[in-house]
């Protein structure tokens, strides 16, 4: 399941992005982006959790830190997350 994080990250992050651009020039349809972003956004979080208590060599404070910045920091501890802690545990 975690191969579907970093896509979903990355497409949560180009969703908003566009839907915060077409919210500026005021095009029809950024609604719709929007909601789109938000639920790659649910996808990655949800994996982000579910790999972060998943993980048994992992300290229970540890685990809370990440939890809390993975939900209310979303894109930067989601890469953050994924190259210090997925990354190595998986030997790339």
């Amino acid at each position: 399941m975690m191969r579907y994080f970093l896509p979903s990250l990355i497409l949560s992050l180009v969703f908003t992005l566009i839907a915060t651009l077409m919210k500026i020039l005021h095009w029809a349809g950024a609604p719709f982006v929007l909601d789109l972003a938000f639920v790659f956004i649910l996808v990655y979080i949800a994996l982000g959790l579910k790999d972060t208590w998943g993980e048994t060599k992992m300290r229970t404070g540890s685990k809370i830190w990440w939890s809390i910045g993975i939900v209310f920091f979303g894109w930067i501890f989601g890469f953050i997350y994924y190259k210090r802690v997925y990354l190595p545990r998986i030997g790339k």
